[in-house]
């Protein structure tokens, strides 16, 4: 189309060239000269430098590409102007004209900015059909990403309309629909948020309360243990100290023998006695750090979700993959070890929840195909990155170790 715009006192125009050879008496000329149809740029013929122009008139209107320039379009938005459209194309049945005339790309949609109505441009040569391709790729543009259903309905739009015999009368319960969906789950969502960050912040105090009476007993243990300690080297020193001065007495030339003797004796089984609780203590301290290694088992911590804690022996020697991320701070490991597995923020419906808000209630899912783990996208609000490759919905990946998993924006380590 060549278009050129003008501006002046009465007001803002676009001057498209009338193609050569068209026939500017047709009915389809005269009628949109004739009449103003509601929804309808008005436009009429002019002549200038011995050409033919279609003149329209655009004042105090702005299209949908300079309406959503710098701003994001919600799921009400869309359905907004598909209920704008629809009245529009049925109108022109009423003055006979087709809607293959209709323009109906961003940048020939008009909203007139006062009256919050759209406004749609009708060439009369016009006979090409109707394409919404450039239309549907402005959706899913502007579209705001946070917005489940809005990007689930503009990749909906996307999909169907080069399907032959679409249809955006048909098209239009599918969005209002999902606006309904949206509603419900912007009513559910705050009870089910507010619900899961009270059972959060349960389990967070349960826990600290579980590490602040470990701590404790820790504690009490190593005073116990030091107060023993202390009274052995007490009764050592003191064992010790009796059995010098028992052979100093007995050294004494004038006592008599059989009390020297005596002393003697009893300097003699004094350190005995003394060098018995060495050994025996030293011999206890070995058969402690014994029995303390082979008690010892490589047992590991893993956390399923948000409040589950499983104790589960070493997988070193079982070729499992393990995932790891950190949450709130802790580093967190899971184990995939059954299949298919399911990830998201929605505790009742996925296999490991991960309650960050980056991450889609049912975000993917891991499935095993051929001996070979593999990740899969489930539709996620934010999508699903392996190793930076971005994960097309229902598409199949395989996963290795060392592999690096964003959801959103929660990084897992595979290992």
């Amino acid at each position: 189309m060549d278009i050129r715009y003008r501006n002046d006192l009465y007001g803002n125009y676009m001057l498209i060239t009338i193609p050569q050879g068209e026939d500017s008496n047709r009915y389809s000329f005269k009628m949109l000269e004739k009449n103003k149809i509601p929804g309808v740029l008005y436009g009429r013929e002019r002549k200038e430098d011995g050409k033919g122009y279609w003149y329209v008139d655009i004042s105090k209107k702005k299209t949908l590409m300079q309406e959503y320039q710098d701003n994001e379009m919600q799921l009400e938005d869309m359905i907004h102007i598909f209920q704008q459209l629809i009245p529009i194309l049925d109108e022109l049945k009423h003055y006979l004209l087709s809607e293959s005339m209709v323009v109906l790309e961003p940048e020939y949609i008009f909203r007139d900015i006062e009256e919050d109505k759209l406004y749609v441009l009708i060439l009369p040569w016009n006979r090409e059909e109707k394409n919404l391709q450039h239309l549907a790729e402005f959706f899913l543009e502007k579209i705001n990403q946070r917005d489940e259903n809005g990007v689930n309905a503009a990749y909906l739009f996307y999909r169907q309309q080069s399907q032959p015999h679409f249809s955006l009368y048909h098209f239009l319960p599918v969005l209002e629909k999902k606006s309904i969906l949206k509603r419900q789950m912007e009513k559910e969502i705050p009870a089910w948020k507010e619900a899961e960050e009270k059972r959060i912040s349960l389990i967070e105090k349960e826990e600290d309360i579980q590490e602040k009476i470990a701590a404790y007993n820790f504690e009490q243990e190593e005073n116990v243990k030091h107060i023993e300690e202390k009274e052995k080297r007490i009764l050592k020193i003191t064992l010790f100290i009796f059995s010098l001065v028992c052979l100093m007495v007995g050294l004494i030339p004038v006592l008599s023998t059989v009390i020297r003797m005596s002393c003697v004796a009893s300097s003699i089984l004094l350190f005995v006695v003394f060098i018995f609780i060495i050994f025996l203590n030293d011999n206890n301290n070995k058969k402690f750090l014994k029995s303390e290694d082979k008690n010892i088992s490589p047992i590991k911590k893993t956390e399923i979700g948000i409040s589950e804690t499983v104790f589960f022996e070493s997988f070193e020697n079982e070729d499992y993959l393990k995932l790891q991320w950190k949450e709130k701070g802790r580093n967190k490991q899971f184990v995939l070890k059954e299949f298919p597995c399911t990830v998201g923020k929605m505790k009742e419906e996925v296999n490991l929840c991960i309650s960050d808000i980056s991450v889609s209630r049912i975000h993917c899912r891991f499935v095993e195909q051929e001996n070979k783990i593999c990740i899969m996208d489930l539709n996620s609000t934010n999508g699903t990155f392996l190793n930076g490759l971005s994960l097309k919905s229902g598409e199949v990946l395989e996963i290795e170790k060392n592999d690096e998993i964003l959801l959103g924006k929660v990084k897992l380590n595979v290992v």
